[in-house]
């Protein structure tokens, strides 16, 4: 009798959680709908070594990496068709991308991983940033923005 009623309520509990998400992704959804363009920036000790942006009013997706001077060593463009711009939005709501907090820090490794996004909206900015710490869909968004360099 007790193993059913926990059965019961692992099961509320599941479909509450399973129903936050769903509503979680609609409003990322509508988020990453109004989004323009997405900057990530890879950097070591406060030096940026590398930084992807990708504009999804003018299609196009360019990444570029630095020395530690901060002189640029490699550039590449990439144009971005429909269905890639489809998936990085589709990826990123998923992801919650629109729902991350502003910052993400381990205190506790200092290695100089540090990393930040910038999602516009028009004019208006929104950034995430990490040192050595990352948001549950930080890999998903990372390897669907390495994806449109490869």
């Amino acid at each position: 009798m007790k193993m059913k009623k926990a059965k019961k309520w692992v099961l509320r509990v599941f479909l509450f959680l399973l129903s936050a998400y769903f509503v979680a992704v609609l409003i990322s959804g509508y988020m990453m709908y109004k989004t323009t363009s997405i900057i990530y920036n890879m950097t070591n000790f406060g030096i940026t070594i590398g930084s992807d942006n990708i504009d999804f009013e003018t299609h196009s997706a360019q990444r570029n990496y630095y020395n530690y001077s901060g002189k640029l060593t490699s550039k590449e463009n990439r144009k971005l068709n429909n269905g890639d711009i489809t998936r990085i939005k589709t990826i990123c709501s998923f992801s919650l991308l629109p729902l991350w907090r502003h910052s993400y820090n381990n205190r506790s490794i200092m290695d100089g991983d540090q990393w930040n996004l910038i999602r516009s909206t028009g004019t208006v900015k929104h950034k995430t940033d990490g040192s050595n710490a990352y948001p549950l869909g930080y890999k998903f968004v990372t390897s669907c923005i390495n994806s449109v360099f490869e």
